[in-house]
């Protein structure tokens, strides 16, 4: 198995000692000092430890299914960072065990020197499964079948991205506008049964479609030879004419 990386636009390699001051990165990966650091022009700076603190965001990511920290409002999100704000609640850790939360609490620390470092986390507990496993020996069938299932449950995950989801009834009356196919019918609809109301040529009026009320009549101001005016509607001026 051969694994690739991509996506280091804003990495870059620090020598010993050598610290960062630049606020950059994913919100919800960003360490306490990288904010600490682009609001306190004191601030010492940052250094390798931030790639700690996301490890342990991708960790938390990976086994419960959503970020540790999240809030619609992201000033909110970034007070959760600062104070280090996040829990292993259930039913997403009910399963989970002590030795990966004690992984995942130690890596994200808000004090960097209280985190642990690169070669801390590799020796940690939760690791030592992976020690002197043995690689596995598979016959060329078995290589073919791992590869077959692979493949299908790749297209399966792409499939299920352009899937519709099942559509309820309570949310078609709640808000029919909110799904794309739904509206576009809605739309298509109400052009085929009311589309000779829209005016046609440079001057198109697409609000005439959806227009319920009558335009009222304006009044018309009629003068007389003797300088007399008095105010008359549409409505006299046909029955005048007829």
């Amino acid at each position: 198995m051969q694994i690739r990386l991509s996506d280091f636009g804003f990495s870059c390699h620090l020598e010993p000692g050598e610290k960062l001051r630049e606020l950059c990165g994913t919100p919800g990966y960003l360490a306490p000092e990288i904010l600490k650091c682009s609001m306190d022009e004191t601030h010492p700076g940052y250094g390798k430890e931030v790639d700690l603190w996301a490890c342990g965001v991708i960790l938390f990511t990976l086994l419960a299914g959503s970020p540790p920290f999240w809030h619609r409002r992201q000033i909110l999100m970034l007070r959760m960072i600062m104070e280090g704000q996040y829990q292993f609640s259930s039913p997403e850790w009910d399963d989970r065990s002590n030795t990966v939360k004690d992984l995942i609490a130690k890596l994200l620390q808000v004090d960097p020197n209280a985190r642990l470092t690169a070669e801390q986390a590799l020796q940690h507990p939760f690791f030592e499964r992976c020690k002197g496993s043995q690689p596995w020996n598979l016959t060329p069938r078995q290589r073919f079948r791992v590869a077959v299932w692979t493949i299908l449950a790749a297209g399966r995950v792409a499939l299920s991205s352009h899937r519709l989801r099942p559509l309820t009834k309570n949310a078609l009356l709640r808000d029919p506008y909110a799904l794309r196919p739904v509206r576009r019918l809605i739309d298509n609809c109400a052009f085929r049964l009311y589309g000779h109301w829209v005016k046609k040529g440079e001057q198109q009026n697409r609000a005439a479609l959806f227009q319920h009320q009558p335009p009222r009549p304006f009044p018309i101001i009629a003068t007389d030879l003797e300088g007399d005016s008095s105010a008359i509607t549409e409505d006299e001026v046909t029955l005048v004419r007829s």
